[in-house]
């Protein structure tokens, strides 16, 4: 079973520095840690990271126990980066190793998750460098005639 989004917000608060000390949060301060946090997985998403992450439709209705179903790799960049992003509202400086680590955690997942996106080349692109013609084209061997085989041919008809 994967972690909920409370998982995330109470991994977060660790890392912060304030875990133990917070038992539980103010429902304000816990909705806007939760913002924070959809915000920052629809900000990756638009980067090209898809976790399949279930996005809120109504930030302010968003359910702390709802489950993500993240894999492991993306479970410690979440805590990392809603760490860095929780930092200032509750009075903190992100620690140096804090945020090599943040870093260091999102580029994994970016090089594991990011999907190239298709597309089709355009038909300036030049032939030869990926770009292919799959009509019969000036590249392209044209079908030979039955009746040209049994002809000889010379150089000068050429």
């Amino acid at each position: 079973m994967g972690w909920s989004k409370r998982d995330f917000v109470n991994g977060a608060l660790e890392e912060i520095g304030l875990g133990t000390y917070a038992l539980e949060l103010p429902p304000e301060q816990e909705l806007m840690v939760l913002r924070r946090l959809d915000s920052m997985i629809a900000e990756w998403s638009a980067r090209g990271i898809f976790l399949g992450w279930p996005l809120s439709s109504d930030p302010n209705a968003i359910d702390p126990e709802e489950q993500t179903n993240t894999s492991n790799l993306a479970q410690q960049a979440i805590v990392l980066g809603l760490a860095m992003r929780i930092c200032a509202p509750f009075g903190k400086t992100p620690p140096d190793f804090l945020r090599t680590q943040a870093f260091q955690s999102l580029n994994l997942l970016t090089r594991e998750s990011v999907r190239p996106s298709e597309m089709q080349m355009p038909g300036s692109f030049p032939l030869g460098s990926g770009n292919s013609q799959t009509a019969c084209g000036a590249f392209t061997a044209q079908p030979i005639q039955s009746g040209d085989v049994d002809e000889p041919v010379s150089y000068d008809d050429l």
